[in-house]
């Protein structure tokens, strides 16, 4: 799924067009990122039917499955991004840009890297991004999904995938929170989001968003791939208990050994989801009651 946000400012600071996309990560269902950029844009406030402003043009992506019958049977398949989402992904941008920008600043977090990686690669193939500057930002995150190395460790996907349920959802900021240094005021309520919703939400939802944990150890991406865009920075949560600082730093090596010598590395005093770090990412200005 993704979404479009008209900014206050349409060129940034040299005055050159930039779109602001960002990737989401896993948990998202539909109508979730709304009311978790409400959260996030209004901290210790109510949040309760505000309009989230956004300082520049933004695009956001989330819910990444996509389900197609396959075959004389009749049988349905799920795959990450198909083309046809990637093509309406496009055209969002373009409409919201009026068909001219210059640059790209991509920022993905956690699943949304790998989601980023294979929409950005079929960009690049397509020429859609010739003359286009694109800045990938990887934050808590690896395009390696499922990796005892460089990735979720399987044993912690294993536990997640076997325990998957409406309640493990309705818990999981806890994980993902664990170690946050946001406002505890934030924290809280950013815990219970995630209680109130996937404890409300329809069982057809919760069947897709199991549908879409279980592709992760499925994608496998070609980084040697010559339309495959360079993660040019990779930003490492120190409390990270999904994607694990010291998997995420061998991740580090290996791809400034094999693929982008000029990688860029951070770290984040912070949890899985850096609350704070991904208000900036999405280029939040605030929420307006």
């Amino acid at each position: 799924m993704f979404s479009m946000y008209e900014g206050s400012h349409h060129t940034d600071a040299s005055n050159k067009r930039v779109l602001h996309w960002s990737f989401l990560g896993f948990g998202f269902s539909e109508n979730f990122e709304s009311q978790f950029l409400q959260v996030l844009a209004s901290g210790s406030g109510s949040g309760s039917g505000s309009e989230v402003e956004f300082a520049h043009d933004v695009m956001t992506a989330c819910y990444y499955t996509d389900e197609y019958t396959y075959g004389m049977r009749g049988v349905v398949e799920h795959e990450l991004l198909a083309i046809h989402q990637l093509e309406t992904a496009w055209e969002m941008a373009q409409d919201l840009m009026d068909g001219e920008f210059e640059g790209l600043e991509v920022y993905a977090w956690s699943f949304g890297v790998a989601a980023a990686m294979k929409t950005l690669s079929y960009f690049k193939r397509t020429g859609y991004l010739d003359g286009i500057q694109v800045r990938l930002t990887a934050v808590a995150g690896s395009p390696f999904l499922v990796d005892d190395k460089l990735g979720i460790p399987s044993k912690v996907f294993a536990r997640t995938l076997r325990k998957f349920s409406r309640q493990m959802l309705s818990t999981f900021a806890d994980n993902m929170l664990e170690g946050a240094t946001a406002s505890p005021d934030l924290v809280d309520r950013m815990r219970q989001l995630y209680r109130e919703y996937y404890s409300t939400i329809d069982d057809a939802c919760i069947d897709g968003l199991q549908l879409e944990l279980k592709l992760f150890p499925e994608i496998k991406l070609d980084l040697e791939d010559e339309d495959m865009v360079k993660i040019d920075r990779l930003v490492i949560a120190d409390h990270d208990v999904i994607f694990p600082k010291a998997n995420l730093e061998a991740f580090a090596e290996f791809y400034k050994a094999n693929y982008n010598p000029d990688l860029q590395v951070d770290h984040l005093n912070d949890s899985h989801l850096p609350l704070t770090f991904i208000h900036e990412m999405l280029d939040l200005s605030k929420a307006k009651e």
